[in-house]
């Protein structure tokens, strides 16, 4: 599933919050709207063509700090972070990187 989360609302909040918490789900969480984001949002949607694969793009930078993806990106510059089942950092990525990587990085989050 792709959501893209725009400002700081409660429900989006609540979005994120609960995806990340999910026991069942991968999620990608990326972070601005820098140039590139958004092809690499597209390329991300094809990828998570599975139900427990979630990709939630916060073009609000706001939105990490008003929710637990604070924690996620704690301590990286990464743009992209991928969680695995445990809610742990699996994967960092650039915007840049191709389509294999982006599935590549889903597969190593699922234990692959």
């Amino acid at each position: 599933m792709l959501s893209i989360l725009e400002s700081v609302t409660d429900v989006n909040v609540t979005v994120i919050d609960k995806s990340i918490g999910h026991p069942s789900k991968i999620v990608m969480l990326i972070r601005g709207d820098a140039p590139g984001t958004g092809e690499f949002v597209g390329r991300a949607g094809q990828a998570a063509n599975l139900e427990w694969r979630d990709v939630l793009w916060l073009k609000d930078d706001a939105l990490v700090d008003a929710s637990s993806a604070a924690a996620a990106f704690e301590g990286s510059s990464a743009a992209v972070v991928v969680l695995d089942f445990e809610d742990n950092r699996s994967a960092e990525l650039d915007i840049g990187v191709r389509f294999f990587a982006i599935r590549k990085a889903f597969a190593e989050a699922e234990g692959a």
